[in-house]
């Protein structure tokens, strides 16, 4: 704020036409405020003159627009009484704003959008797939052991489940089908004894002596004897 006026232009001068920064308005005012250079016809009304950055409207120095736009002013006070105003304007950074604004707008809620739709097809098959599941549960609880948890397409976790119920429900129809046959074994193992023991009394009773009797009864008590004998076996 010491320096020559003179050199103070030029320095002005340098940062408009070759600063990196872009500095957009800049303007030099004497001690009763009228203007000496630049592109700033006045001090903007709301803006301090302390040396600090303060965003404050300003003209728009597009020639495609009119009225204002936000920009960075700093003005301070020079020896003399006049004033060094610098400016920065801020539609560029707005502009980029809205621009990544928009770019997130095209790329982020279709991808949301997306996402909540592949969610919503998941969750309906998964959903289908249970329900499924539950109905040929309750047939196979109702006594329908053929029935079989459907597992197809890719190994998920419910067709690791389903193959694993499969294998168990295949182990239980095995062990009921040995349990029939052992079943029908032991029947076929009791009827013969005690249908030979029938015979037997049938015929002592048949023949009415007391001696063929006695015999008839010894013989059942042998058949019986053997039928428990097969009892005492299968529970050993």
């Amino acid at each position: 704020m010491t320096q020559p006026e003179d050199r103070l232009k030029r320095e002005l001068e340098l940062r408009f036409t070759s600063d990196l920064r872009r500095l957009d308005y800049a303007a030099l005012f004497d001690n009763t405020g009228n203007p000496q250079y630049g592109n700033v016809a006045a001090i903007p009304k709301d803006l301090p003159i302390d040396g600090a950055a303060h965003i404050v409207e300003a003209r728009a120095l597009r020639s495609t627009e009119t009225g204002t736009e936000p920009a960075v002013f700093v003005a301070g006070r020079r020896q003399d009484g006049g004033t060094v105003l610098l400016g920065r304007s801020l539609y560029e950074v707005n502009a980029l704003r809205q621009v990544v604004f928009e770019a997130l707008l095209i790329g982020v809620v279709p991808a949301i959008l997306l996402a909540l739709a592949s969610g919503i097809i998941f969750s309906l098959r998964i959903t289908r797939r249970l329900k499924t599941i539950h109905e040929t549960t309750l047939r196979i609880m109702h006594g329908d052991l053929q029935e079989r948890l459907p597992a197809h397409g890719k190994m998920d976790d419910l067709n690791y489940v389903a193959r694993a119920v499969n294998l168990m429900l295949d182990e239980i129809v095995r062990l009921l089908q040995q349990l029939k046959s052992v079943g029908d074994n032991i029947a076929h193992d009791l009827r013969s004894p005690l249908a030979a023991m029938r015979t037997k009394l049938e015929r002592g009773l048949a023949a009415g002596s007391g001696q063929e009797l006695r015999a008839a009864a010894e013989g059942a008590l042998g058949d019986l004897d053997h039928g428990l004998a097969t009892v005492t076996a299968l529970l050993r």
